[in-house]
């Protein structure tokens, strides 16, 4: 007879034995009815087994589930090792079913159990909800789930999943998939007085249906730290309220649930600087980029002026760009504000409806330049159209024409910006040979002063190669040239990129550190290495690679490819001709290229400077990591050294504390910090080859000496520093961050290296347990292999 109260501690006594301890006391769910039994039962005794299950049970559909002893203990949960079988229908095939799961135990012993259940109906969703996050130990529920009528989508890995993620105390709103879940894992924690759960379940017409519990395991809930729960709260109780200010300063008025922020819409700090970036990092950023340099860039290039408006914000620990910011600085300045304040809103709107465009802004939801491919376009395709007016509509395509025409001209700002090139470079040659007897920080200060110059120029120059890459990828689309042909247009122009790998080939190593030394993985991280201080690591001094040669002289463009660009043109009256166009595609990415190495030099040479600083005050760069840029750039002579060595502490404290946060990749509302969809991303596969090979995983503070040669590289955040990867003989790569555009999907296709750019934190860190992969670019497709 079944007791009346739950024994206390609660034991985990296997799988259908939690079960059936459980059943009585739910309020919020159910179990579905059981019948379980011991091996040595069901081996003396099966046709009276068989007898009960068809009496209990009648025709329906049923699951034969494992329920071994050494299953859903405490320490261990075995999950996924043996069978479970479902839709199982008479007796001989249950006979048989049972047989298979009693196999699957290997040396099964007699007490080991089998659990038979009806199979669930009217299935809305099924999953797997941890109570704690598995990662950290925080008190969040993170739950993934499958959509549909299957109950086997995530633990089999069969369907593509959702994922979400709340703050325990702040969950009262879940996914309407996923209705009533939250209250049924609220429930289960209070009967088995644990914290730390590991449950199966479906979401059902008639509610939650419980289909397994047991207490999780792994080091993240293992050495929860104490008082993290209270840090966790009360760090986002604050951020909170901050989102509230700065949701009613940067979003349009009367628009409340709009997003606002995002990860990746614009500059692509998560792949510059990470998603939980150091203070030093994420301040030299921000003052090199995206306070001003970024819209000061786009104006004179002739969109809109926020030249007052700082494009970045740190939330939790994560940097975020502020999405109607970013989107109004790709409209041209001429066009009036009723237009442009309702291609914001729409933008806006429209990335809240669909997250996962979040680092495809200027691809899928605004138009940044003209192309014949928008020209052909109806307006209810491009969601910044969609509120405009007929009249509005041919407005805002004429102005980003001459915008476009305007860039591309050689009156333009891109060819003015190429003509300072040659001054800086002589610059750069200069460095570090006259500043010999200077103070570190006045090198610091000089170091930044001529970054900040650079890097106005390079949001500009990159403008321009934006520009060139979407006008010849519409013509792609428009099958007015081969398909691939961007690929191969891109792979011919002669970069920076390439030429370090031909000067690698070709130089001594004093030579090529000479003039490649500066270059630091990690642009703006001090703890990282530059290549002239650990060159080994780097490079294998002994095996160059030899690439395929390359003709340096002239590329020829068919006549044939010739003729199709300049009729697109003349049909869209784009004032352009596919000769100067041709030219100026060439300039541009290779000018972007140039321009990003120049103002990496100057980046790392502060850097540099900034170590020399803090070696002879004994603080390491570990420590300086910790430092903000703007304690540095005035006049921190005049503070004491103890009370900088404060300030580092504190500010390590501070980031120390946002690590663990669970960040969203839009933000809607304030709220979103608390619970939000943890999106999956659509990489970028470059090129359309495949290839199968064993992982490396590269990270930029790692100084080891690693064997690439052969490897699909990972790397979380790549960025220019990690060309040494282009000196071996890599079968592939993989990056979690980064667009279509990003720098290392230039570099794949100048090198025609498979690669996928931008798979995702989530699917990035599943790879990261994977020792051999499949990375096919063709198929769009990442198979791991072991």
């Amino acid at each position: 007879m079944q007791s009346k109260t739950l024994a206390r501690p609660f034991q985990f006594t296997g799988k259908a034995g939690t079960l059936e301890s459980l059943a009585p006391f739910l309020n919020t769910g159910r179990v579905l009815p059981l019948i379980r039994f011991t091996v040595s039962h069901w081996r003396s005794q099966p046709q009276a087994i068989l007898d009960c299950c068809e009496q209990r049970f009648g025709d329906r559909y049923l699951i034969v589930r494992s329920s071994s002893l050494s299953e859903d203990q405490e320490g261990t949960s075995q999950a996924g090792m043996y069978d479970s079988i479902g839709n199982v229908c008479g007796a001989l095939a249950l006979k048989q079913s049972i047989e298979k799961v009693i196999r699957s135990y290997g040396q099964a012993r007699e007490c080991d159990e089998v659990l038979i259940q009806s199979m669930a109906t009217g299935v809305l969703a099924s999953g797997v909800a941890m109570t704690r996050d598995p990662e950290t130990g925080l008190a969040y529920y993170v739950v993934n789930y499958v959509p549909g009528y299957g109950t086997d989508g995530v633990t089999a890995g069969t369907d593509t999943v959702h994922s979400f993620v709340a703050l325990k105390s702040r969950c009262s709103l879940e996914p309407v998939a996923l209705k009533g879940l939250f209250d049924l894992l609220a429930e289960v924690e209070q009967l088995t007085d644990r914290d730390a759960l590991d449950i199966e379940f479906a979401i059902t017409d008639d509610g939650p249906l419980l289909f397994q519990v047991r207490p999780m395991t792994g080091q993240g809930v293992e050495s929860i730290a104490p008082h993290s729960d209270l840090t966790l709260h009360s760090v986002l109780d604050s951020e909170v309220l901050l989102l509230e200010g700065l949701a009613q300063k940067m979003r349009a008025p009367g628009h409340s649930f709009n997003a606002f922020l995002g990860l990746m819409p614009d500059w692509n700090p998560a792949e510059m600087i990470g998603v939980k970036p150091r203070p030093l990092a994420y301040s030299l950023y921000k003052e090199l980029i995206t306070d001003v340099n970024w819209a000061s860039a786009r104006f004179r290039y002739g969109y809109r002026d926020m030249r007052n408006k700082p494009l970045m914000y740190q939330l939790s620990g994560s940097p975020y760009i502020c999405i109607p910011y970013s989107v109004e600085s790709f409209i041209p300045a001429a066009l009036p504000l009723s237009i442009v304040n309702s291609a914001v809103a729409r933008c806006c709107d429209h990335l809240a409806a669909n997250p996962s465009l979040h680092d495809k802004i200027e691809f899928s939801i605004i138009p940044t330049c003209f192309t014949p491919q928008l020209a052909a376009m109806p307006a209810s395709f491009i969601p910044a159209f969609t509120g405009l007016s007929a009249a509005q509509h041919t407005l805002y395509l004429a102005e980003l024409k001459r915008v476009t025409e305007h860039i591309i001209s050689d009156e333009g700002p891109f060819y003015s910006d190429l003509t300072r090139l040659p001054r800086i470079q002589q610059r750069i040659e200069r460095l570090g040979t006259h500043q010999q007897n200077e103070d570190p920080l006045q090198q610091l200060r000089h170091a930044l002063a001529e970054a900040k110059v650079v890097g106005e120029i390079f949001s500009g120059v990159a403008r321009a190669a934006f520009v060139a890459t979407a006008i010849i990828k519409s013509l792609e689309a428009m099958q007015r040239i081969p398909a691939g042909f961007t690929d191969l247009l891109i792979g011919g122009v002669r970069t920076i990129g390439r030429k370090m790998a031909d000067d690698f080939r070709i130089l001594h190593k004093e030579a090529f550190l000479r003039l490649h030394g500066h270059v630091r993985p990690g642009t703006y991280d001090v703890r990282v290495a530059r290549y002239d201080e650990t060159p080994d690591a780097y490079f294998d001094w002994s095996s160059p690679l030899q690439r395929v040669h390359r003709d340096e002289g002239p590329r020829v463009i068919s006549r044939e490819i010739h003729n199709a660009v300049q009729q697109a043109f003349n049909e869209c009256q784009l004032r352009v001709t596919a000769e100067h166009f041709f030219k100026f595609f060439d300039a541009a990415v290779a000018g972007r290229e140039k321009v990003k190495y120049m103002y990496g030099a100057f980046v790392s040479q502060a850097l540099k400077a900034f170590g020399s600083w803090g070696q002879g005050h004994q603080l390491s760069r570990e420590e300086l990591s910790f430092a903000r840029l703007d304690d540095f750039i005035g006049h921190c002579e005049e503070v004491g050294l103890e009370t900088i060595r404060h300030q580092l502490a504190c500010n390590r404290a501070r980031w120390q504390s946002t690590q663990s946060i669970r960040t969203p990749v839009i933000v809607c509302k304030p709220q979103d910090l608390l619970y939000h969809a943890i999106e999956t991303c659509n990489p970028n596969f470059i090129t359309r080859t495949a290839t199968e090979a064993p992982v490396v995983v590269l990270r930029a503070e790692d100084t080891r000496q690693l064997d690439i040669e052969g490897c699909i590289v990972l790397i979380e955040s790549a960025d220019p520093g990690f060309d040494w990867i282009f000196t071996h003989r890599i079968a592939g790569f993989i990056t979690a961050y980064g667009g279509e555009n990003s720098h290392m999907s230039i570099r794949a296709r100048e090198f025609s290296i498979p690669a996928a750019i931008g798979v995702g934190q989530t699917k990035f860190r599943h790879l990261l347990a994977s020792t051999r992969l499949i990375l096919d670019c063709a198929e769009r497709r990442i198979q791991v292999l072991s």
